[in-house]
């Protein structure tokens, strides 16, 4: 029983999963800018400024161009570029209505130019990917498994359709097809399925009295045929099996043990990049002072609903030495206001540059937007899984006792990630899984007593 609803739900789950990566591949490919090539010119820069993040050089910079309607603009332009954009290099851009600029390149499927950092096409092939393995596994599973899975993907086929009418037209249509598409191919998937059962069977009891059993003679049908030879993958895969599952019951605690181990590099790392890199978090600590605001106006089909802004920020070194540090589009209506004139905490180590903001929570300085609560809150998952992996096959008061604690565990990390993203302001959102842990814990203790209590008598 355990065996097929492993297989119903994963064959199912996969394959719903790589749909729905479809249907957003779908819906990125539709809502893309695409620009025509009279709608592309030639932009030369004219100032250029290099930054290295995280290891990786780019530049900013400032770029001249004609719009096809002869108009002379200039634009500024973040993150473009190697280790050095010289003056005088000319890019390909796109050019919109409002005669604002963006670096394009030529889209291998449609034959248009996109954004030059629009990465829908990789949602493609990931997609792929993920069908290919549902498809495996869908062919692998015995037939009545995959009767049900059919079945599952036509009523997923159904919602799609429904689905689709809250898009436009062409993109409504093409959901449209791919749910019609999908319920076809599934219903007869269900058809080729049930005739395969009925030849099998029917094979099986050729030449056999009725009062055999059914599996006897399926097995003594299988043995009778010819074996088919293995290839390398297939033998490779047999013996990752049998090792697997020759592991018995230690395997499960194998697993606990590994997303444990995971769970404590999360939390060290968290952990250290918090708290153990020095006041500034490993970064020399400067004033810096905007000098300029590069604005960006964000478009609906409503109209304009905001202005991110690009900074230009001027800051001295301990040597004395004036620097410039140009920002991305991290300013405006979506984060925090600045204004020209305006002072802020400039973090600089060797030629790396960034915006330090303090931490109401550790009192010490970290990078603007820093992602590091995310490490705890990634923990306190893999804390849950790995006690629910390791317990597997304890007895039923232990297992529960110690799920009780992996629970309070995954709250009180939970927690404290939620605290460090909000400096210091409290979350309450780790509250419910620690009560969820207590009363599981109680609830094994109360198990244990009733126990003693009944052996007495």
């Amino acid at each position: 029983m355990l065996r097929a609803l492993k297989n119903i739900i994963g064959g199912s789950l996969i394959l719903v999963i790589g749909l729905i990566f479809f249907v957003a591949f779908l819906e990125g490919k539709f809502n893309t800018r695409y620009y025509d090539k009279e709608e592309c010119v030639e932009a030369t820069v004219t100032h250029a400024c290099q930054i290295k993040e995280s290891g990786r050089y780019s530049c900013n910079a400032v770029i001249s161009y004609t719009t096809p309607s002869g108009k002379e603009c200039q634009y500024y332009l973040t993150k473009i570029g190697g280790k050095r954009v010289d003056k005088t290099k000319k890019y390909l851009v796109g050019v919109n209505e409002f005669n604002n600029a963006v670096l394009v390149k030529r889209d291998i499927l449609t034959g248009k130019y996109i954004r030059d950092k629009d990465y829908t096409n990789v949602l493609l092939i990931f997609t792929l990917a993920i069908l290919l393995v549902g498809m495996f596994v869908y062919i692998f599973i015995p037939h009545i498994h995959g009767i049900i899975v059919s079945g599952v993907m036509i009523a997923f086929g159904v919602f799609l359709f429904g689905y689709s009418f809250i898009h436009d037209l062409a993109l409504g249509t093409a959901i449209r097809i791919l749910s019609i598409l999908i319920v076809v191919i599934s219903s007869w998937c269900i058809f080729s399925r049930h005739r395969a059962m009925l030849k099998e069977n029917t094979e099986c009891n050729f030449g056999t009295t009725e009062s055999e059993d059914l599996y006897q003679v399926t097995a003594s049908y299988r043995q009778e045929k010819k074996p088919k030879p293995e290839g390398k993958l297939k033998k490779l895969s047999r013996k990752i099996r049998i090792k697997y599952r020759g592991l018995g019951e230690t395997k499960y605690t194998y697993w606990g043990i590994a997303y444990l181990v995971a769970a404590f590099i999360l939390v060290a790392l968290g952990a250290y990049l918090t708290w153990g890199r020095g006041e500034y978090s490993g970064y020399k600590c400067a004033d810096g002072v905007v000098m300029e605001l590069y604005p960006f106006e964000c478009f609906s089909e409503e109209g304009a609903i905001g202005t991110d802004y690009a900074a230009k920020i001027e800051y001295e070194t301990d040597e004395g030495e004036k620097r410039i540090f140009n920002t991305d589009y991290v300013f405006g209506f979506r984060y925090d206001i600045v204004n020209l004139g305006e002072i802020l905490k400039i973090g600089y180590k060797d030629d790396k540059v960034t915006i330090l903001q303090k931490n109401c929570f550790t009192g010490k300085y970290q990078p603007y937007n820093a992602l590091y609560p995310w490490l705890f809150m990634t923990a306190s998952v893999l804390v849950v899984i790995g006690v629910y992996e390791i317990t597997m096959m304890n007895s039923k008061e232990v297992k529960r006792f110690k799920r009780g604690l992996g629970w309070i565990a995954f709250g009180i990390l939970f927690e404290f990630g939620c605290r460090v993203w909000m400096s210091g302001n409290e979350a309450k959102i780790g509250c419910i899984p620690v009560i969820i842990g207590i009363y599981k814990c109680c609830r094994a203790i109360i198990w244990v007593i009733r126990g003693r209590d009944e052996k007495k008598i």
